[in-house]
């Protein structure tokens, strides 16, 4: 039997090397064993968003952003998987919580002024960048 931490450390592999199946399942396993792990959710909504399974992909992020709401790459991974889901009234909510978590990361700012102008919310987008 392989316990908890292996897995983690098999899934955080499979997720450096974008092998995004293996990484699928390694998830699959892994969750039942750690229900409370924000990061493991975070991992399986990226897995997800790659595999372009974008509900499951939500439902994770959203579970990660549950567990650890200081998380800004967490708010900011949810807004782009509602955004890629087109569901951008839900994108440009979480694009607020992102913000209000950190607005010290260039790249989750630029990433989550690009959620913004796919949501044609351009004046938000100006603030944003």
């Amino acid at each position: 039997m392989i316990h908890p931490e292996q897995l983690y450390a098999q899934l955080v592999d499979a997720y450096r090397q974008a092998r995004w199946h293996d990484a699928q399942l390694i998830a699959e396993r892994l969750l039942p064993h750690a229900p409370n792990h924000p990061g493991v959710y975070s991992i399986a909504g990226v897995v997800c968003m790659e595999l372009r399974q974008l509900g499951p992909a939500v439902d994770y992020l959203r579970r990660a952003t549950e567990l650890d709401p200081a998380r800004a790459d967490f708010a900011t991974l949810l807004a782009k998987a509602l955004s890629v889901a087109g569901s951008h009234g839900k994108a440009l909510d979480a694009v607020d919580r992102a913000i209000l978590l950190d607005r010290g990361d260039p790249m989750a700012l630029d990433t989550l002024g690009m959620i913004c102008i796919r949501a044609q919310a351009h004046a938000k987008a100006a603030t944003v960048f």
